[in-house]
């Protein structure tokens, strides 16, 4: 059935497929909602690698919908990236593992650099709950990572990368500073 797996070491067919269209759709979702105010807010944060797409793209359509062809810019990626597993892999890549790692430490980077600007330009309260979110953000895709690691299964898999791709487009990068 289009080519995912059907069996039960690999997947269940059917099931892996509705999983796989589940998953997609909640990154779409993320990558919608960290855009959708069109300033920062602590439930849409602006995260860079959505705003910086769309407002290229809004500039380039001469409008504010513009900005709505950056969404499916992560979901493209996460399909790519994630191929196999949403085919039903249950073996966790190491090129995700060395993703989550390098999406970290470049967060975490973002924030201590970014943070008196947030504290300047968005408010105190804001800028420490963003920190406080993207901590937890970090704790929760390490355990994770380390439950895919250690008990591999497809579902296990799936909601790494499912969570793993959620946070790139929603809460990686928040924006913290003016805006243009």
């Amino acid at each position: 059935m289009l080519g995912f797996a059907s069996t039960k070491a690999e997947g269940e067919g059917r099931g892996t497929f509705l999983a796989a269209v589940l998953a997609v759709a909640v990154v779409a979702f993320f990558s919608w909602l960290t855009i959708m105010p069109g300033y920062p807010k602590l439930y849409a944060p602006l995260n860079l690698l959505m705003t910086i797409p769309a407002m290229h793209a809004a500039e380039v359509a001469r409008g504010s919908w513009g900005g709505f062809f950056a969404i499916p810019i992560v979901p493209v990626f996460f399909c790519a990236w994630s191929w196999g597993v949403l085919r039903g892999r249950v073996k966790l890549p190491v090129r995700s593992l060395v993703l989550l790692v390098l999406a970290v430490l470049l967060s975490a980077a973002h924030i201590g650099f970014g943070y008196k600007y947030g504290v300047k330009y968005q408010s105190p309260e804001y800028t420490a709950a963003v920190a406080i979110i993207s901590l937890i953000f970090w704790v929760v895709l390490g355990a994770l990572a380390i439950l895919a690691s250690r008990r591999p299964t497809f579902r296990h898999n799936l909601v790494f990368h499912t969570v793993l791709f959620s946070w790139l487009a929603w809460y990686a990068f928040p924006y913290l500073g003016e805006l243009p």
